[in-house]
């Protein structure tokens, strides 16, 4: 299992797990309700919204290789690789 952050937009989201499911890089993929996080920039509040993937059945080397060529802003989370 592996814990994906993608940028909050429905249809590239759809599309990067269609695309996934499609090669054979995942089996099976779940995704999780919209992660919000906040960072301090300039003494002001920037508001991000992310998804979390959760993918089975994924080779972390072949996904790695297949979003840094289709998915550049997509991030696999560090230590979730299980």
């Amino acid at each position: 299992m592996i814990l994906v952050s993608c940028p909050y937009d429905g249809r590239k989201v759809r599309q990067l797990i269609t695309m996934l499911l499609k090669s054979g890089v995942a089996t099976e993929i779940k995704r999780l309700n919209y992660v919000q996080s906040y960072t301090l920039n300039d003494k002001s509040i920037k508001k991000q919204e992310e998804k979390l993937l959760l993918i089975f059945g994924a080779d972390s080397t072949k996904l790695q290789i297949i979003l840094a060529k289709q998915a550049p802003d997509v991030r696999i989370l560090p230590n979730t690789t299980i």
